[in-house]
């Protein structure tokens, strides 16, 4: 036992001496890639050297290829240089990073134990954060950390990742020159790493076992992978569950019950509560952690409520200015105060910001994550930019607002969506800035909810091949009378959506289909390739125009679709009500490429939304077209 405890302390002292080698040059390189699911999607190469005076300069190169939610495919590349003292504490720091829309240059210093923190988006938009220094290490120093401290068995200590301080605890499991320990950054799940004796990441595995099979490695590797980087298509790691039962139309379900389940994560860490969703009951056996969610259709209040209402003890953090949320940004600031046009009504006023947001902020799927003063500029973003902006536009009116966090029912799978609660009338309401609208019924499960948008992530990235969801039971509000679901003959019904629609008699197949909560009537002629007719049923957001979902669908088929080319767009008229029309082409086929006209019609009706879609070859649509306009004008709604 001695004798491998003096070969330990050798080898640490060792390690030691290298790294107090100022003129040592490069004191180590290794090359990290990231892996999930078999699939390679990033690198991470790092170099170590003295400086003169006896610190080190950690260089790093970053390069990553994601596909957010199996829809808009993008790379990440990321550039590091970290300066730290012989003991490894912060020097000084600069990081240069490229996204889908966003470039970005973070500097700092430390000063008097204080980091001070600079970022500027290259697009006019520059922010200044200050965090405390003393006794924190950068992230990219953390196996150097554990090698050094790794005699202790057990210990915690800070990390910067240059934007946030996180705790990190580990536990040794063996040390003989390369150390195995369990390590917990704050806000994620357990890993398993390997380091070697001179700090390099071996291996990295998730430590505990999830609800899904979990395959998260890292691995040393050589200049070679960056060949092999890949997109990961379809990946879940965006909380995508699919949905085990349909509940037809989502806007017409009364009541619903509907479990969660997960591991390992303490219930104190979930906010499973708002307006429409309460708990009915929890349990935890076999070391599974279940929760029995009711769901119900949120009561409108009509009343007004006082604008600008005084200040609530308490709600003072929900007006705060964050990371990424920025009430008192001029621009923000001078938006927000036209939007509100000196109305009185707290109600009125958030409908109005929320009807701004979706009217003006274009559907991205992008990895990164913008601030309010960037939403601006870009215009353009995803749930959680929708949500920021939202935050801070309301905050600048003295309007208290959280971050909430779940999934949405997007058809067919429960996905990973960001929203907000407001306080209105002594409660708070949940609302969704993305379709611009208040939230009602199962659309959304809340996990979580916070004044600040890094507040939500500790359960999101815990919850990371951990979550099941299953729909117990429902209750919808009663179907038209006289109608049933079902296809006779060349007439399809549908009682959840209250139309009917008349298909050709002869000479088409006729197929329907549900997945989830989305119910699709195709047809096509017999024998023909190529040209095709999809009725497309689903649930329609509240205060989602059809214009607004035709939109947000052709923004996604663009990034989707080889050779996208919008071709007309317009209005048109479906059962006499108000529609928007789309015409797009783009090239499909693997060998024999052949250009498609693709027509779509979107109605939105009494929270429905129904896609007409007519699709033929470039030159034969018009052959086609009369008998698509025939399709479309025997369609009822009752």
């Amino acid at each position: 036992m001695k004798r491998n405890f003096l070969l330990i302390s050798l080898t640490v002292l060792l390690c030691l001496s290298q790294l107090n080698s100022a003129l040592a040059g490069t004191v180590k390189e290794s090359w990290l890639a990231f892996e999930r699911k078999g699939v390679v999607y990033g690198y991470e190469h790092l170099k170590m050297r003295g400086v003169e005076g006896g610190g080190f300069i950690y260089e790093i190169e970053k390069a990553f290829k994601i596909d957010v939610v199996g829809m808009s495919q993008q790379d990440i590349t990321e550039s590091v240089s970290l300066i730290v003292d012989k003991d490894l504490a912060p020097v000084s720091f600069e990081q240069s990073s490229a996204y889908k829309i966003k470039t970005e240059k973070i500097t700092g210093t430390v000063d008097n134990k204080k980091f001070k923190v600079r970022s500027d988006d290259n697009c006019g938009g520059v922010s200044e954060r200050t965090f405390d220094a003393a006794g924190v290490y950068f992230d990219a120093c953390l196996p150097d950390v554990i090698i050094k401290r790794a005699s202790e068995k057990k210990f915690t200590f800070n990390i910067f990742d240059l934007r946030n301080i996180r705790r990190v605890d580990v536990k040794v499991l063996a040390n003989a020159g390369t150390v195995e320990a369990e390590v917990t950054i704050s806000g994620s799940m357990p890993e398993l790493v390997t380091i070697s004796p001179d700090g390099r990441i071996m291996n990295s595995t998730r430590a505990v076992e999830t609800l899904k099979k979990v395959d998260n490695r890292i691995w040393q590797a050589d200049e070679k992978i960056k060949s092999k980087i890949a997109v990961i298509i379809n990946d879940d790691s965006d909380l995508t569950v699919d949905i085990d039962k349909p509940l037809g139309n989502l806007n017409k379900i009364k009541k619903a019950r509907i479990a969660v389940r997960w591991m390992s994560i303490p219930l104190s860490d979930f906010a499973l509560e708002d307006n429409r969703q309460k708990v009915v009951f929890t349990k935890f056996e076999n070391g599974v952690y279940e929760v029995m969610l009711e769901m119900s259709m949120a009561a409108e209040d009509t009343r007004p409520v006082v604008f600008p209402a005084s200040a609530s003890e308490g709600m003072e953090k929900y007006i705060s200015e964050s990371e990424y949320i920025t009430p008192a940004d001029s621009a923000v600031v001078e938006l927000a105060a036209k939007i509100a046009a000196g109305e009185s009504d707290g109600v009125i006023v958030v409908k109005k910001i929320l009807e701004w947001v979706n009217a003006n902020i274009e559907t991205d799927f992008i990895a990164e994550t913008l601030s309010a003063p960037e939403v601006l500029k870009k215009k353009r973003g995803k749930c959680s930019e929708n949500a920021i902006i939202f935050a801070a536009l309301a905050r600048s009116l003295k309007i208290p607002v959280k971050i909430s966090l779940g999934v949405m029912n997007a058809g067919g799978r429960w996905m990973g969506h960001m929203w907000n609660e407001v306080w209105l009338g002594g409660r708070w309401i949940a609302v969704d800035p993305s379709p611009g609208g208040f939230v009602s019924g199962p659309t959304h499960i809340k996990f979580t909810d916070s004044d600040t948008v890094d507040g939500t992530q500790n359960v999101r990235i815990k919850l990371i091949d951990n979550l099941g969801i299953s729909i117990s039971s429902f209750e919808a509000m009663p179907a038209p009378a006289g109608l049933k679901t079902g296809l006779e003959g060349c007439v399809y019904t549908s009682a959840e959506y209250g139309c009917r629609l008349k298909l050709p008699e002869k000479g088409w197949k006729i197929k329907v289909d549900s997945k989830g909560d989305i119910v699709t009537v195709g047809a096509k002629p017999e024998g023909v390739e190529g040209v095709d007719f999809a009725l497309v049923m689903f649930s329609a957001p509240a205060g989602m125009t059809s214009k607004m979902i035709l939109d947000g669908r052709l923004s996604a088929i663009s990034s989707m679709v080889k050779d996208f080319k919008k071709v007309s767009e317009g209005g048109a008229l479906i059962a006499g009500r108000k529609a928007a029309r789309g015409r797009f082409s783009h090239t499909a086929g693997k060998k024999n490429k052949i250009t498609l006209i693709n027509d779509n019609t979107m109605l939105a009706e009494n929270g429905s939304g129904f896609l007409f879609a007519f699709i033929a070859p470039e030159g034969e649509y018009e052959k086609y077209e009369k008998e698509f306009e025939k399709i479309a004008a025997g369609f009822e709604l009752f």
